[in-house]
Parts: structure tokens; sequence; C-alpha cells
């Protein structure tokens, strides 16, 4: 019965498109939302008891202590429904009266798109062109679930049909395949990190080095060494807008020399809900008008080498993703309340 009611819960979140779950402790109950547009969205009550034995049945399939609920706990498992196969990845927190909650991530293995969703597709060109140098690093920055991976996967899968390309990869987890690309996976439990998988992809001469994620200091400082040694290097980075990912590799001990010679281009990215004509607001969940796999596309700051020079040269602010809002906004793609609570200050 459990096991049903998972497997049912997690294809309603597939088909929507839902990354999170959240089981959350009510009084005597248990309510399960998913995450949608930054909102939690109630799908469902259950009794406390139900509530309960669904947190155990995944601790269990993630390898987690059943029994303990006084510590925080995080997990992973493989799971395979319907020939659909997915990775999930659990995390639990008890409150003040040991009632358990639980955050359900699902990653999935993410299809191959023929075309970027994007508000403006023009952008998209400029980003394929961004990508054409043969050295330099080049930071996509954007929170989670902001379509990065997917925009990345895209315009390398271009690059490689157009010419034959050896591009490897540094990923955490790995959630598109493709043949075309040497693809390897962070697994800290076996020791492989970032650093020693930026040292070892470096014999093999890869003519494009992608890098999932910036996260320490080691890591920002191998970025840069590959870029020097003559490689083109794409990453990501938290990093709420352009100007934030200069100041985050300031803060990662990265001089401003360094940022100048080697950084030759920035891609600040999110996925914006469309305005629906139907809802008047932000398209919603269960809204039929728009289908889910268009309800958000992505909107780009692209800022080319040109203008980060300038940048450094005190001659030109790098502020372009609320250009790009009110842009959105005033072509009515957007709603009012999407540009305000995208709006980034500055």
């Amino acid at each position: 019965m459990i096991e049903q009611f998972a497997e049912k819960m997690l294809m309603a979140a597939l088909d929507k498109h839902i990354s999170d779950i959240h089981i959350t402790p009510l009084n005597t109950s248990y309510h399960i939302y998913f995450r949608y547009l930054d909102k939690l969205v109630l799908m469902k009550r259950v009794s406390y008891e139900y509530g309960q034995r669904l947190i155990a049945y995944f601790k269990y399939g993630s390898r987690m202590s059943v029994g303990e609920k006084r510590k925080p706990q995080s997990g992973a498992m493989r799971m395979s429904i319907h020939d659909c196969h997915f990775e999930v990845r659990t995390s639990t927190i008890s409150n003040f009266l040991s009632q358990e909650s639980m955050v359900i991530r699902l990653l999935k293995m993410k299809r191959e798109l023929s075309t970027l969703p994007h508000f403006f597709p023009k952008e998209v060109e400029k980003l394929y062109h961004l990508l054409q140098r043969k050295q330099g690093l080049i930071i996509f920055a954007g929170p989670v679930d902001s379509g990065k991976t997917s925009t990345v996967h895209y315009l390398l899968r271009r690059l490689y049909d157009e010419k034959a390309t050896h591009i490897l990869t540094l990923e955490d987890p790995v959630e598109i395949t493709d043949d075309r690309f040497l693809q390897t996976e962070i697994n800290e439990a076996a020791g492989i990190d970032y650093d020693i998988l930026i040292k070892a992809s470096l014999r093999h001469h890869p003519d494009i080095l992608v890098i999932g994620e910036i996260r320490d200091v080691n890591t920002a400082k191998m970025a840069i060494r590959a870029t020097l040694t003559g490689h083109l290097v794409i990453a990501t980075i938290h990093a709420k807008s352009s100007i934030g990912v200069v100041e985050r590799l300031k803060d990662l001990s990265i001089s401003d020399n360094l940022i100048y010679e080697t950084l030759t281009g920035v891609v600040s990215q999110r996925l914006l809900p469309r305005y629906c004509a139907l809802c008047q607001d932000d398209c919603q969940l269960f809204c039929q008008h728009i289908p889910f796999a268009q309800k958000r596309l992505a909107l780009t700051d692209i800022v080319s080498i040109k203008y980060i020079r300038h940048y450094f040269l005190k001659d030109y602010a790098l502020n372009g993703f609320n250009k790009q809002l009110k842009r959105a906004y005033a072509m009515q793609f957007i709603s009012k309340r999407c540009l305000e609570e995208y709006w980034i200050d500055e």
C-alpha cells in the first residue's frame, strides 16, 4: 500500500516537472506539498501514522537509519517506475517534538532538447557564439532548477554535431547522459571530488572541460589553471547575478588580474513562469492552457569578454538581467508578480 502510494506520488511529480516534494507534520496529520514556482502547493493530507510510514519507506530505501529520528539524515536511491529511471535524494529533520519531516528531490535523467525553450530565441544564438572560443572560462550562474545543465548540454551537443570535439564533463550527479561526451561523476564516499577529477582530466587534453560546480577555493583555482593551460572551461557557480559571479570568484581567492585574464563569458539564467491569459497571472500548476513543458522558459543575461573587461575598467555595470526582465514584461511574456519576484536588487 505504502509502496504503491509512493510510486503514484513520484510519478505525479515527474509528470508535472516537479523536482521537490515536502512531507511535513502538522498537528495530527502530515501534509504533502509539491514545490512549484518556488511555492509549496498542497497535494494531499494523510494521517499522522501514514505520514510516518511513508517517511520510513523512503528512509529504508535510501539506506538511512529508520529508527533514528533525533539526528538529521540524508540519503539517496535509484528508482525505476514504468520504464522511467530517476534518482531520489532524501533529507530528514525533526522538530522539537521529535516529529520528522522529509524533503525528496527528484533527479530525473533529463531528455535531450531539440530546441532550447527561451523567451528570446536570438539569445540562444548569442550563447552558442560564446561557446565557440578555443580558450577561456565561461561561467553559468543561477539557483537550483534554473535550467543551467540543460542549456549547457544543448549547446555542447550543437558544437559536437558541427565538429567532433573532445568534451569531458565533471558532474554531481550526471543528469543528462550523452555518448558524445566523456562524463565523470563526483563520488565523495570514494574520495573522488572535483579537485581530483580536474587534475586527472587535464591529462586527457579535452577541448572543452565542463565543471559541474565551483564550490571551493581549490576547485576555483583548478578551473583557472585549466583555462591558463589553453582549455575552454565551462562551469557553474552559486551567484544571483553576473556581478555576483565576479565577486564570488574574488571570495574564492581569485585575484582581479586572473579574473581579467581568464573570464571570457558570464551567463546568468533563470527559468521564469509564463504569463497565462486564462490564469491572468503566472500559469498555475493545474492549468492546461499551456503544456507543462512550456510553462517556464529561460531568461538569460549574457556578458561577453568585451563587457567583462569594461567592467574592470569601471565603465560598465553588470546589471543586464533586470533589463531582460523589463523586456519580457513589456512584451507581456511574464506577469508583474514575476517581474517583482525575480528583480535583482543592486
